[in-house]
């Protein structure tokens, strides 16, 4: 069982009333807290063994959480673990007690709670939708089909945008550190006064560095679809800002490691973000490597550049895939500040399993949402069937590869469209905009997941779910098999037409 904490919001006293007149405890300040049914007399070990289990009405009451939190109290102090009280301890009092080890002092209202909670959730999705369409896109480089380079210009292109999507949250993750409210939020210039006593300066250049990155590679990949006739224009519009959006990827794998402390007594192997932070840095070094030839060989027309290149960019984004599904690991067990802001994953680690609870009050309509706080020394109480299992973390990745060969298909048919003759207008129309229907309903369904992390048990919330994992993987399946079949023989109206011509 597992303790219960509520942030953020008003309390009713008639949820309190009603946790009493369930259970039948009384809550003291001074004296012990005791069953009201003890009065009764003992009772004979049968009568014990009869009573019923109200694990299930106390959930539904919306009050199981008070009931573990007075348990876990009442077994301290069984142990001889109570103390006096110094104080009022609250969110607010501990939060202003400037205790950074502490929960409350990096989580001080429950929206700042959710706001963390979002950001890491799409930062790892952003950044996994990109780096599978690097990965796919810099294979392709050699493909000679129709339109086989501008799909690598397009897939490069829209990469690149999730890319600098995952960096400027991952920026507006740093630059809020230390808002409590919502309307303080900040979206582009931080307070640096504020800043600089919540994070540190490897936390700061690495998140700018990503973001600044991010932003010059997608210049280069926009550029790409010019027709430069003059070198100089080539290298100063794509190698150069290729090649400086790839040495901000590289400074900022560097912070990566200073900032874990990888190789000098921090993180270790043990850790998730030990193989996060080292998969980032081998990314970020291939994408450094890869942009050098088209920079300092710019006149040096070789086949090995180019494979020198593309193995290079291929490599470092197979690398982003492993770093991003690690990251959603991290999110799953609650590392919100992923690589670069440790210290909300250790305040979250000293503090316990932290997530997100709906309790009911004593009358229908009452409903709280507050945070619900597990303890590192309830943990012989709890269970973690709360948290998002491994499985569901790995059907959001397949929902996101999903969306990837979505992406994929949608633009090679508009390529094939735009590369064949004889195709009709009309039906291109109406099958791009059923590829469209679909990537919406994969993003709503991501964006359910970033606030669903529980399997729920009640019908037909559990059908619903389970339905909607088998139909997503089905529709994965096919829409893999619809972009193999473009890359190993595409569909060519123009020669069905001529076929059926009498």
């Amino acid at each position: 069982m597992a303790a219960s904490a509520s942030m953020g919001m008003e309390c009713d006293p008639l949820q309190s009333e009603s946790a009493e007149s369930l259970l039948g405890v009384s809550y003291g300040s001074v004296s012990s807290p005791k069953l009201a049914s003890s009065e009764a007399g003992g009772r004979s070990s049968r009568e014990v063994a009869d009573l019923p289990d109200l694990t299930e009405r106390l959930k539904e009451a919306g009050i199981y959480g008070e009931y573990s939190a007075y348990r876990n109290r009442y077994m301290r102090w069984r142990k001889g673990g109570a103390r006096g009280a110094v104080g009022e301890l609250t969110a607010s009092a501990l939060a202003e007690s400037g205790d950074p080890n502490r929960f409350e002092y990096w989580y001080p209202t429950a929206s700042v709670f959710k706001w963390h909670f979002t950001s890491a959730y799409w930062i790892a999705i952003f950044y996994l939708l990109g780096a599978f369409l690097f990965t796919f896109a810099n294979g392709m480089a050699f493909f000679n089909g129709p339109g086989g380079y501008l799909m690598l210009h397009w897939l490069n292109f829209i990469g690149s945008i999730f890319f600098g999507l995952a960096a400027y949250m991952a920026y507006l993750q740093l630059i809020n550190m230390g808002a409590e409210e919502e309307g303080h939020r900040r979206y582009l210039f931080p307070n640096c006064e504020e800043l600089s006593e919540h994070v540190v300066a490897s936390s700061v250049i690495g998140t700018v560095s990503y973001f600044l990155g991010a932003v010059l590679f997608s210049v280069g990949a926009v550029c790409m679809f010019g027709t430069f006739e003059s070198l100089t224009a080539r290298v100063c519009l794509i190698a150069l800002p290729n090649f400086l959006g790839s040495t901000g990827f590289f400074i900022g794998g560097i912070s990566e490691v200073i900032h874990n402390r990888l190789f000098r007594g921090g993180a270790t192997p043990a850790d998730l973000v030990w193989w996060t932070t080292l998969a980032n840095a081998a990314g970020d070094t291939m994408f450094f490597m890869g942009s050098l030839p088209d920079l300092f060989l710019a006149g040096t027309d070789s086949p090995f550049k180019d494979s020198w290149v593309s193995l290079n960019y291929s490599l470092g984004s197979f690398m982003f895939i492993l770093s991003a599904i690690l990251m959603l690991a991290m999110w799953r067990v609650n590392d919100f500040g992923l690589t670069l802001l440790k210290q909300l994953n250790l305040a979250i680690r000293a503090t316990g399993y932290i997530g997100l609870a709906r309790s009911v009050g004593a009358k229908a309509t009452q409903e709280y949402i507050g945070l619900r706080i597990d303890l590192p020394e309830d943990k012989e109480y709890g269970d973690d069937d709360r948290r998002l299992s491994a499985r569901g973390a790995m059907f959001i990745v397949i929902y996101t590869w999903f969306a990837f060969v979505g992406i994929v298909n949608t633009t090679s048919k508009h390529i094939w469209y735009e590369s064949l003759e004889g195709t009709h207008l009309l039906q291109h129309f109406l099958d791009l905009g059923m590829q469209l229907f679909t990537l919406c309903v994969i993003g709503l369904v991501l964006v359910v997941h970033s606030v669903i992390t529980e399997l729920p048990d009640e019908e037909p919330y559990y059908f619903a779910l389970m339905a909607s994992r088998f139909a997503l993987v089905y529709g994965a399946i096919v829409q893999t098999c619809i972009m193999v079949t473009f890359i190993c023989g595409p569909w060519d109206p123009a020669s069905v037409a001529r076929a059926l011509l009498p």
